[in-house]
C-alpha cells in the first residue's frame, strides 16, 4: 500500500473515531472529558495523517486541534495563510506558544533545510508530541525550547493547564473551570534562543499565549526596536486581557514605538491577529 493511502487511511479512521465519540467531546463539565478519555477510549487513539498543508500531524482526532485539523474548513486557516504568504526559504520562524507543533512544522517546511525553526512551549505533556510532529515531516533544524517567554531569565511561573480537550488554552494568567493542574515554568529570553542556535535575528515570530502577550511584547521590545525581528504575528486573546485590566490597543502601541509597523489585521478586531513589520 503506497505511503500517501496509509495516511488517509488513517485519516478516515480519526474521522470515525471523531463520529463515534462526539458526544464525549461535548461532555460537560470539560474536566469530566479527561475521565472519559481515560475509561471510554482505546489507549492509543492518535494516528499519522497528512492534511492539506502537506504537513503530516501525529494528532488526536479528540481534542481541539485534531478535530478542526480534520474539518475540510481546517484549523486556523487564516494563520497558515499568513505563514506560507510571509515565510521563505532560508529564514528563521519562531513559533511562542508552539502547543503540539502544527505551525512548527509547517514553519519547517516553508524554511527548508536552510533554515531554522525555534519552537517555545513550556508544557512538558506537550513535548514529546511536539518533537514527533516535527521530525515526521523531516524537521531536524528545529530547537525545542520547554520554557516560557515574557520574564527575565531562569525566573519560574506557574501555568495553568486546561484539560486535555484544548491544551492550547492552558495560560500563565487565566485560570478556567476546566483546569485540571498546574506546572511550575521556567523563563527563557530572546538573547539565550539566538544564542543556543546560533542566530542574530528572527524573520517571523508567532506569538499566541493565552493573554500573556503584553509581558511578551514588553520582554521583546529591545529586539524589535533594534530590528531582530523582521515580523510579528501577535495574536491578542482581549477578554483575558481585559480581566487583568490590560488593553490591545496599549500592547499595539508599544509594538508601534518600537519602530515596527503594522501590515495586516484591525487593533479594533476582537480575536484576531496583528502582523507587524520592521520598515
Amino acid at each position: 500500500m503506497p505511503i500517501y493511502d496509509h495516511y488517509q487511511k488513517n485519516r478516515q479512521s480519526a474521522i470515525e473515531t471523531l463520529r463515534k465519540f462526539k458526544r464525549l467531546v461535548e461532555a460537560r463539565p470539560r474536566i469530566l472529558y479527561e475521565f472519559f478519555i481515560r475509561v471510554l477510549t482505546p489507549s492509543e487513539i492518535r494516528r499519522i495523517v497528512r492534511l492539506d498543508h502537506g504537513i503530516l500531524l501525529y494528532i488526536n482526532p479528540l481534542n481541539h486541534l485534531g478535530h478542526y485539523a480534520l474539518d475540510p474548513a481546517g484549523y486556523e486557516p487564516e494563520t497558515f495563510d499568513v505563514l506560507a504568504r510571509y515565510i521563505k526559504p532560508g529564514q528563521i520562524a519562531c513559533d511562542v506558544g508552539a502547543n503540539e507543533g502544527i505551525f512548527t512544522a509547517y514553519m519547517g517546511k516553508l524554511v527548508g533545510p536552510e533554515g531554522k525553526v525555534l519552537a517555545i512551549e513550556p508544557q512538558s505533556r506537550l513535548r514529546d508530541i511536539l518533537e514527533i510532529n516535527c521530525r515526521l515531516n523531516g524537521l531536524w533544524n528545529c530547537w525545542f525550547f520547554q520554557n516560557a517567554l515574557g520574564r527575565p531569565q531562569d525566573q519560574t511561573g506557574r501555568l495553568a493547564l486546561y484539560s486535555g480537550l484544548n491544551s492550547g488554552s492552558s495560560s500563565l494568567v487565566k485560570r478556567y473551570y476546566s483546569t485540571v493542574g498546574y506546572e511550575d515554568v521556567q523563563f527563557v529570553t530572546v538573547d539565550t534562543i539566538l544564542e543556543t542556535c546560533g542566530s542574530d535575528i528572527i524573520h517571523f515570530m508567532k506569538v499566541d499565549t493565552e493573554g500573556f502577550e503584553a509581558e511578551i511584547t514588553e520582554a521583546i521590545e529591545p529586539h524589535l526596536a533594534r530590528g531582530k525581528v523582521k515580523l510579528l504575528f501577535l495574536d491578542f486573546h482581549d477578554d483575558i486581557l481585559a480581566s487583568r485590566g490590560m488593553s490591545r490597543s496599549a500592547i499595539h502601541k508599544r509594538v508601534i514605538d518600537s519602530g515596527m509597523r503594522m501590515r495586516e489585521g484591525m487593533p479594533d478586531k476582537k480575536n484576531s491577529y496583528i502582523l507587524y513589520e520592521w520598515p
